[in-house]
């Protein structure tokens, strides 16, 4: 019988499939942004008859393959004892924790201890979020400061504002240029024979004039429409810049956001873990119902902060779609999902 077991990590998606016995296969991805499509990737061709799964992401895989789950800490107490039944002390270094699990002689848990800082805050949250995103974070904010810069009416009101500027200085420049008139006359006059017979004579006249009084006016005028229209290049770059600082930083505060959501979500199920191990030493006897209580405010606060983390993530989309001029949610999730807004 040929059994599969599958670990949904928050960093790396691992299989190991196990034939009589012996393990004859193992495979590791990472997570990315889609970590379900990540799993059947590395099931794809393997063939098995059975599967179980664990890890934070394995209720996702529970849902879709219908399959058993077990806790990580389960998973690694049967794992040690089948490479090394004297094992007793087992130490996980993993992308969002450590734990440090002891077991006893028959290789049921004994203790463990885990550590409650999550990677949150330490700069590395931004290598995580553009992974879940699908693409770099420089791409990410390539694509929405293009948004922006296309989608600005200000800007584009503003750049209205220095085409016409420009127009009014290339049309104040002809001020200087002389006045040419062209004057085209034609007479008749009585022949002196015959009164009712006219002789016709024509005249064509060019007449060229440049105003020396109007000069230092049309001077002045000259200077104030090449000002205006450098302040408006100015106010253009500066509302160009101004775009793209509030793009960037809409950007910046849409990751820190969604990477917060992702965090408070797997301490929400490191939480829920906990306590429902609590309850079976409870259950057990081995703790107090003072303990229990306790455990249960621990996951009521990990509820709370998750939904906090979730209302934070949906005013950041806000704040970049107001940023970027997107007008529904589908263009937004165009742009983080391709990098490539249409």
């Amino acid at each position: 019988m040929r059994h599969a077991g599958l670990d949904i990590g928050s960093r790396t998606v691992k299989l190991a499939v196990i034939e009589n016995g012996e393990l004859v296969l193992s495979r590791k991805s990472v997570t990315s942004h889609d970590p379900l499509e990540t799993a059947r990737s590395l099931m794809k061709g393997t063939g098995f008859d059975a599967v179980t799964a664990t890890g934070y992401g394995r209720y996702l895989i529970q849902g879709h393959l219908e399959c058993p789950v077990i806790s990580e800490i389960k998973a690694f107490a049967v794992g040690s004892r089948f490479f090394s039944s004297e094992c007793r002390s087992i130490l996980d270094i993993g992308g969002q924790d450590t734990k440090a699990i002891s077991l006893d002689e028959e290789g049921n848990m004994s203790k463990f201890e885990m550590n409650d800082k999550c990677a949150a805050g330490t700069g590395r949250f931004l290598e995580v979020m553009a992974t879940a995103l699908g693409y770099t974070l420089e791409e990410f904010s390539s694509a929405a400061l293009s948004a922006g810069l296309a989608n600005s009416g200000s800007l584009k009101l503003v750049e209205s504002g220095v085409e016409l500027s420009r127009r009014a200085w290339q049309i104040s420049k002809g001020k200087f240029l002389p006045t040419l008139m062209l004057i085209g006359s034609r007479r008749y006059e009585e022949n002196g024979t015959d009164r009712y017979k006219f002789e016709a004579s024509s005249q064509i006249m060019l007449t060229a004039s440049l105003p020396l009084l109007p000069q230092l006016g049309n001077y002045a005028s000259l200077r104030k429409a090449e000002f205006d229209y450098k302040k408006a290049r100015l106010e253009a770059r500066n509302a160009s810049n101004g775009i793209l600082l509030g793009t960037e930083a809409a950007v910046l505060n849409l990751v820190s956001s969604a990477q917060q959501v992702k965090a408070s979500r797997l301490a929400l199920d490191y939480t829920r873990q906990s306590y429902e191990q609590l309850q079976e030493r409870f259950r057990m006897n081995l703790i107090s119902s003072t303990e229990l209580l306790d455990a249960e405010l621990m996951l009521s606060s990990a509820r709370l902060a998750y939904t906090n983390a979730h209302y934070a993530y949906l005013k950041n989309r806000l704040a970049l779609m107001q940023s970027i001029g997107l007008e529904n949610e589908q263009e937004l999730d165009t742009l983080i999902t391709s990098g490539v807004y249409k």
